[in-house]
């Protein structure tokens, strides 16, 4: 998943814990892993992860990959902005159960990996971004459950 923000949206940090779905690599009853940009790694559920967040430098939304042809039109329409910002590291996640479950049903149909929807909580404190998507990224997550997994 790719977190698009427009140029000048800036970090945050959380008053309080906010809970998140995120899309993971089922590996076994509680391990899940990452899959995107050619990297795995094990998530243990009940613990808390870490990392760096990191972007893109602003582009034309014409050569954002993560926007269809009709997505681009919308986000200069509801933006006035027709550059974008690639969120890239960090831990990307949904704010919404329903946009989780239709990209896990998408992203089932294209992977050969069975796909877990996974329950986790940003921590209090934790650095986020929102995306335009009604997505969010952090800097720390905690994995909670795993909700649901899709096998193609």
């Amino acid at each position: 998943m790719c977190t698009i923000i427009q140029p000048n949206d800036i970090t945050c940090k959380l008053k309080c814990d906010l809970t998140v779905y995120k899309l993971t690599a089922y590996k076994a009853e509680n391990t899940v892993s990452s899959f995107f940009y050619n990297r795995e790694v094990l998530i243990t559920i009940g613990k808390q992860f870490s990392t760096s967040m990191s972007r893109s430098f602003p582009m034309p939304v014409a050569e954002c990959h993560a926007f269809s042809y009709d997505e681009k039109a919308n986000y200069i329409k509801k933006t006035g902005n027709d550059m974008a910002v690639e969120v890239r590291e960090g831990f990307h996640s949904f704010k919404c159960f329903a946009d989780c479950l239709r990209e896990a049903v998408t992203l089932s149909s294209n992977f050969s990996k069975p796909v877990a929807v996974c329950e986790c909580i940003i921590p209090q404190g934790s650095e986020v971004i929102d995306g335009y998507f009604n997505n969010i990224v952090s800097n720390r997550i905690y994995y909670t459950r795993i909700i649901h997994v899709y096998n193609n």
